[in-house]
């Protein structure tokens, strides 16, 4: 055993647990998600403003509300994106800045969420933010990621 000053070799220790925890909201990306389901809240509980499901490579389906097919690629020469890909990149871009000490007890209020993300992907059900639920479809387990940005979460969204 060797006896080392801690100011020679601190720079080697991490100083905040949270370097380690990922940032990311939504574990998703453009070519595994299948299903897109935005909800805000209504005469107090959560209501699908928007709803999208993948149809075959490519192609796009609006469920709510049923418009029909949704453009996935978007027009080349148009100013501003507005493609089914262009949305899930933005929300699988979506980072926590902070993270509440650990311990504090805050928790997630869904009750004054502001907007709720759901994303389906490929091979099964899997929310963000520590949430579990599971239902199976026939034949494979879809994974499904959520998240709920509120202003009382205790994390900047």
């Amino acid at each position: 055993m060797l006896a080392v000053k801690y100011g020679t070799i601190g720079s080697i220790f991490f100083k905040n647990i949270d370097e380690f925890r990922s940032r990311r909201l939504l574990e998703a990306n453009e070519f595994s998600t299948t299903k897109i389901d935005l909800q805000e809240p209504r005469d107090g509980k959560m209501t699908t403003v928007l709803a999208l499901k993948r149809a075959g490579e490519n192609r796009w389906q609006f469920i709510k509300p049923p418009f029909g097919p949704a453009d996935y690629e978007g027009s080349p020469v148009a100013k501003q994106d507005q493609s089914v890909r262009s949305l899930i990149v933005a929300l699988t871009s979506l980072r926590a800045e902070e993270f509440e000490p650990i311990g504090t007890g805050v928790a997630l209020d869904e009750k004054n969420a502001k907007l709720r993300i759901e994303l389906e992907v490929d091979g099964g059900k899997q929310p963000a933010l520590g949430r579990r639920t599971r239902t199976p479809r026939p034949g494979r387990s879809p994974r499904k990621c959520c998240s709920s940005a509120t202003r009382s979460a205790g994390r900047r969204q």
